[in-house]
């Protein structure tokens, strides 16, 4: 008999989040499985589809007036998500009596997913995944003024979803630390750590070549923010390059940016230019591809202002490259150890000497790299996916 899943989602390929392109990659392999039926809820209106799965389009929009609401002291965008999703969840709840279906999976980003899958299965017993990507509270990406009490309802509504999980995936065993302990909640059993993934066929369709260059070129490709950038860690390299050292080190960023990097990137432009640093806008995910084969080395940004919990998407789907990676993240965070296992160079802080020091090691090893492939082939979305697989045939 198939078990019989619902996947909620927001974007999904060809939308080009990363949570899209990784839950293309779940959905890609899961979908081949002859004892699962699979059908994904999505609001992109024209998303790649597979043979196997069933599509179901819908709008996450609702009335201005709960725009209104959710700004009031001691409410949040988490506050009367049974009223204004009420058609969404309603909507949901009659395709599972429809259909029979067993359980159901937010792949959660924005949160919302997960509040509004909470809900449904107030209604509808069946056996809900709690998927999480980014935590929601006690986090340095969302602020509140303490009176407005926001806090304290975030912290109940995640309280509430972590306790109704049948299963709470998490991408990382930091980021599981980090929840459990915000909530005061021991250890779960049904926590299971399944990462991000790769997807190989991606990657071999792009086409691969080296250019000779007497440059080094290090390149990002990702969204900067006020929150998570580059800044500090360029101001040393400025400063190191007036000493003339590194004078052959080219810094490339492709990708979105927010206001803030905006106006920086304007008020430096002359100086950055000057060492050879560059910002260029976003690309396609398979353009991004190609051009990640003419680098030599990598860089993966995380913030050292803030809780390092996160494994960052694109770091994974720097492996399948085989080239070196400059990470930036604090000592024992998710990055630093997969870093650490796939012989790449950390950046831990700011200092110059440390700086220095990092891009020394950078220089001798990055013609000579030696990728780890058995760690290339864990991030392997088949091999992911059979997480997956088994974390939904643990459910009767």
């Amino acid at each position: 008999m198939k078990k019989k899943i619902v996947f909620l989602t927001t974007g999904y390929f060809p939308d080009e989040n990363p949570q899209s392109i990784l839950l293309k990659n779940i959905v890609n392999e899961l979908s081949k499985k002859k004892n699962l039926s699979l059908t994904l809820f999505t609001n992109q209106k024209k998303p790649f589809k597979h043979n196997k799965v069933k599509y179901e389009i819908y709008n996450l929009s609702h009335s201005y007036i709960w725009n209104i609401l959710e700004k009031i002291i001691f409410f949040s965008s988490f506050s009367f998500v049974k009223f204004k999703y009420s058609k969404l969840i309603n909507r949901i709840c009659d395709y599972i009596e429809t259909n029979n279906i067993q359980t159901i999976i937010s792949f959660s980003n924005p949160y919302i997913l997960n509040v509004i899958a909470y809900y449904v299965i107030q209604k509808k017993k069946i056996n809900f995944f709690s998927n999480y990507s980014d935590p929601i509270f006690k986090t340095g990406y969302r602020k509140y003024l303490p009176f407005t009490f926001r806090e304290k309802s975030i912290k109940k509504i995640e309280k509430k979803i972590l306790e109704s999980s049948n299963k709470i995936i998490f991408n990382n065993k930091f980021l599981a630390k980090f929840v459990l302990q915000n909530q005061n909640i021991k250890e779960k059993k049904n926590i299971k750590i399944i990462p991000h993934s790769y997807n190989e066929t991606d990657f071999k369709l792009c086409f691969k070549r080296k250019l000779k260059h007497d440059k080094i070129l290090v390149s990002y490709f990702g969204a900067l923010n006020r929150i998570r950038n580059p800044l500090s860690f360029l101001d040393k390299i400025i400063l190191l390059k007036e000493e003339n050292r590194y004078l052959n080190f080219v810094f490339e960023f492709y990708g979105m940016r927010d206001a803030y990097i905006n106006r920086i990137i304007k008020r430096k432009k002359m100086l950055f230019k000057k060492n050879n640093i560059f910002f260029y806008n976003k690309l396609s995910y398979f353009k991004s591809i190609n051009e990640m084969f003419k680098k030599d080395i990598l860089l993966s940004i995380d913030s050292l202002d803030i809780e390092n919990v996160y494994l960052t998407t694109k770091i994974v789907q720097y492996l399948p490259l085989k080239k070196i990676v400059l990470n930036i993240s604090k000592e024992n965070s998710p990055t630093s150890d997969l870093a650490n296992k796939n012989n790449f160079i950390n950046i831990k802080n700011f200092e110059k000497l440390h700086i220095s020091n990092q891009l020394n090691k950078l220089e001798k090893r990055y013609k000579k790299f030696r990728y780890n492939q058995s760690e290339l082939d864990y991030y392997n979305s088949k091999n992911i996916s059979k997480l997956w697989f088994k974390t939904i045939n643990e459910i009767r």
